[in-house]
């Protein structure tokens, strides 16, 4: 099952990926990551806290897959077993025309808690990365404006 969003961004590569490749500034823009320690590099390992429902957090591990830089970031995680449920979460950018920038930013869930949770993450999850694409987009754009004479 993929979960799977897209937002136009006006802001250039450079500018998006200062904010992705921050993983310390995470919590302060990301509604959706409330800490993220560790470093974004392929193979690095990475803890984070995300919300989930209502004032609950879930501490989480992930191994980071992919980083080209201005491009593309994923990390993986599972719970117990990559069989039992896994997540790969991806970021990609793709230049427009106009000079802005598309983000496709989505998860793969497979395993079988992943076959049993499908109505749940239907419902849940497209919201939260829509927010997660609004605020990135928010940032991005406000620091461009700033860097605009």
């Amino acid at each position: 099952m993929e979960v799977a969003t897209e937002v136009t961004i006006a802001a250039s590569s450079a500018t998006i990926w200062q904010i992705l490749a921050d993983a310390e500034r995470y919590p302060q823009w990301n509604p959706y990551i409330r800490v993220l320690d560790g470093k974004l590099a392929p193979g690095e390992s990475i803890r984070f806290r995300f919300a989930f429902l209502w004032s609950i957090t879930v501490p989480a591990t992930a191994r980071v897959l992919q980083v080209d830089v201005e491009q593309e970031l994923n990390w993986a995680g599972h719970f117990l077993w990559e069989r039992l449920f896994r997540a790969e979460h991806y970021h990609r950018l793709e230049a427009l025309a106009d000079r802005s920038m598309r983000l496709h930013h989505g998860e793969r869930f497979s395993g079988v808690l992943a076959i049993l949770l499908r109505p749940f993450l239907r419902a849940w999850a497209p919201g939260r990365y829509r927010a997660v694409n609004l605020a990135l987009k928010q940032r991005a754009e406000a620091q461009t404006s700033k860097e605009q004479p």
